[in-house]
């Protein structure tokens, strides 16, 4: 992997902010990989729209902005579909929350994969595991940008204690 750009994208409260954070440490710290975030909120509006932008790189990252086509996108609601969708490359990767977004335009060419990831979240009875469902959601459904034992060093590192151990399966 020489440069992949990775944009979370969702609503307030999802944890889309907190898993571009928790990959990017994952990568940056414990692989020693160059990692730069941006992101884009709504402050003091939780519901509305949030994105994460995150560059991985194995040389040094001189431009913080990622394209406007991102090597992979996660889409965890309508509104972040309908406006990245077009945006994916045809070498791409599109993820998408299968109770939240339904697929009005998909193209072809990019890999689609749609997942129940807030059902799956919810299975564990605690809410403040979506941040790790959507860093997980990467990690097993993306080509493992990153290694398992850096992901979960940064969820670890990165959640309050006692929600960092359990994951929901079927991811």
């Amino acid at each position: 992997m020489a440069h992949t750009e990775i944009r979370f994208t969702g609503f307030g409260g999802q944890g889309i902010i907190l898993a571009g954070h928790i990959t990017g440490l994952a990568a940056s710290i414990y692989e020693d990989k160059q990692a730069t975030l941006t992101q884009k909120l709504r402050p003091g509006v939780r519901g509305g729209a949030c994105s994460a932008q995150l560059i991985i790189a194995d040389q040094p990252i001189f431009y913080t902005e990622p394209s406007p086509g991102a090597d992979i996108v996660i889409a965890m609601s309508q509104e972040a579909y309908e406006k990245y969708e077009p945006t994916v490359p045809e070498n791409g990767t599109l993820i998408v929350e299968e109770d939240l977004v339904k697929l009005t335009h998909p193209k072809r060419g990019y890999r689609l994969l749609p997942v129940p990831a807030t059902k799956l979240a919810d299975t564990t009875g605690k809410k403040s595991r979506r941040e790790h469902r959507d860093a997980g959601l990467l990690h097993r459904r993306s080509r493992r940008r990153v290694s398992k034992d850096a992901m979960s060093k940064a969820i670890a590192a990165s959640v309050p204690e006692g929600t960092e151990a359990a994951e929901p399966e079927g991811l």
